[in-house]
């Protein structure tokens, strides 16, 4: 039989099976691709459930349950598969019966291998249940056992999940390229529309196990990416819209940066760009490092690459895939083709040591004091400067950017309402928007970090003075 015999003599099940899935994607109990390990966190108390999808079983759908309450170590669950069949046009998993019994003796996968390899005596037999629709699976399950526990509580999904439904983009709007990524422009429907950025997996059926294997280690990163993005808001970090992991490939729903990298920038408009207005670049970096420091975020990977241009001209921190949260006590992040030329000298070793530290590195490699310091000595510096007018910034040569303000607001009152704000006698009032409080916090830092905040002053002045001259010539 030839490949196109055969592949149109399977187009109507799979027409069939995807118009199932679109249904299945509507309900609001359905997670997509979050990984197992993903939903037991969501997973609390016995009889918890939920469905997702596993990538590579196209027609097929688990229904994920908490065994039993308690701590997340001690926590028990089961991952059931549920098939759709084309021939009795029912959603169907597997049971095993002890024979002579007609007793329900397990339904997940992974226990009938065990029970069908051996490792009991008891004579069982296997069958399929099936049922109209999975909402009919549910009410089953919520009157009579599986795996000895009745379905309670439906998670349902969070907001940030966002179905493929809402969204419009094609693959040729392409931002920018990676390895395992790519991030497109794109859309998401609305009154009007709203322009996003679009970070996706490369997806390929022809992958290999090996690559299959690297495909999900870029899942979980982008699933992490997400969660750290979500804890964030603030007018110099990217701004997350939420994930799209309904099916295949994987993507984060970002906000849209008209103006690209910032390094694609400094390389095209060179000495044309003037001190000040570098200077104006660091001070942005630096607030939003210097938010995410706070949150005990460490960013691993700060290069003028990962820092983006918004359509009002302002500096965004991206990227944060090789990201951590410093409180997390779970295993660290294995680096892999790093970008060595900003990474820092301890973390260069088979046991790197990440630290707020190494992410100063990236941007003054000779002395390291904290980002609130070195904002602090930057912010003096361009009260020292004859900053041009925002209009005349070359952040607004580029397409799709318009500066019309320095600040969005003035210095003080941005960083105020941000994250921390200089007060005069050198404290530092710290506000968020999620809870509504104020902390204050001694921001005078070590010796050291004063004295590398000085240097620093120093150095920064007199590569002004010789750009002075330089442009006097």
């Amino acid at each position: 039989m030839s490949k196109e015999s055969h592949s149109s003599q399977n187009t109507p099940s799979k027409v069939v099976i995807e118009e199932h899935l679109k249904k299945v994607y509507g309900m609001h109990l359905y997670h997509g691709l979050r990984s197992r390990a993903h939903v037991e966190e969501t997973l609390k108390d016995r009889g918890d459930y939920l469905f997702r999808m596993v990538k590579g079983r196209k027609n097929e759908i688990v229904l994920s349950i908490c065994l039993n309450g308690g701590p997340i170590t001690e926590r028990k669950f089961a991952h059931v598969p549920i098939t759709y069949n084309v021939g009795s046009k029912r959603w169907e998993h597997q049971v095993l019966y002890g024979i002579g019994r007609g007793k329900v003796k397990a339904s997940n996968r992974s226990v009938m291998e065990q029970m069908d390899g051996g490792a009991t005596q008891k004579p069982v037999e296997k069958k399929a249940v099936g049922f109209a629709c999975l909402a009919d699976l549910v009410k089953c399950y919520r009157e009579h056992p599986l795996l000895g526990v009745k379905l309670k509580n439906g998670k349902k999904r969070p907001k940030w999940l966002i179905s493929i439904g809402s969204l419009k983009y094609d693959t040729k709007d392409l931002l920018g390229n990676g390895n395992f990524c790519q991030v497109i422009k794109g859309k998401i429907r609305g009154k009007p529309d709203k322009v996003v950025g679009i970070k996706m997996l490369h997806e390929d059926e022809n992958d290999t196990p090996k690559s299959d294997m690297e495909k999900d280690e870029g899942r979980d990163s982008m699933f992490r990416e997400a969660h750290l993005m979500s804890k964030c808001n603030h007018n110099h970090v990217i701004k997350l819209f939420g994930v799209q992991c309904d099916i295949p490939p994987v993507m984060i729903i970002m906000e849209y940066c008209a103006g690209g990298s910032l390094d694609i920038h400094l390389q095209k408009e060179k000495d044309d760009i003037p001190l000040a207005e570098r200077l104006i670049y660091c001070y942005e970096s630096c607030s939003g490092m210097k938010y995410l420091h706070h949150w005990k975020l460490i960013h691993r990977d700060l290069a003028a690459r990962n820092c983006l241009i918004s359509s009002n001209g302002l500096i965004k921190i991206s990227d944060f895939g090789l990201s951590r949260a410093t409180d997390r006590s779970e295993d660290d992040i294995i680096i892999k083709n790093g970008p060595v030329r900003w990474m820092a000298p301890e973390t260069l070793s088979k046991r790197p040591d990440f630290s707020f530290k190494s992410d100063v590195w990236s941007l003054t490699p000779s002395e390291r004091p904290d980002f609130k310091v070195l904002q602090a000595a930057i912010l003096n510096l361009i009260k020292e400067t004859k900053i041009p007018k925002p209009c005349d910034f070359s952040v607004n040569r580029l397409q799709g950017v318009i500066r019309e303000e320095l600040f969005p607001k003035s210095i003080e009152e941005n960083e105020k309402s941000n994250c921390c704000a200089i007060g005069g006698d050198g404290d530092v009032l710290l506000t968020t928007e999620e809870t509504g409080t104020t902390v204050s916090r001694d921001s005078k830092g070590s010796k050291d970090s004063r004295d590398s905040c000085e240097d620093l002053t120093r150095g920064i002045r007199a590569t002004k003075k010789q750009h002075n001259k330089s442009s006097k010539k």
